[in-house]
């Protein structure tokens, strides 16, 4: 993957208490989703940052980023309290 082509980033982030926000530095824009469901959309130029529902990342769960330009999420940062 690279620069271009859209592509989807999957992980699993440590669970985090209270409201988890995302620090999408390096990307484009594009969708973030949470076992599948939209958290929001992003454009990364304008606004790095997403916040994530209170308690949303509790336990584990898996987390999804969709880049329309396929820009690596080497720099995306979560922010929150670690469980």
């Amino acid at each position: 993957a690279g620069r271009g082509l859209p592509c989807w980033w999957r992980c699993a982030p440590p669970p985090t208490r209270g409201a988890p926000t995302l620090r999408l530095d390096g990307l484009s824009s594009g969708v973030v989703l949470l076992d599948g469901e939209i958290m929001g959309r992003y454009d990364a130029r304008i606004d790095p940052q997403l916040s994530l529902p209170v308690g949303s990342l509790e336990r584990e769960r898996t987390l999804v980023i969709f880049d329309s330009e396929g820009a690596s999420p080497a720099g995306v940062r979560l922010a929150g309290s670690p469980s």
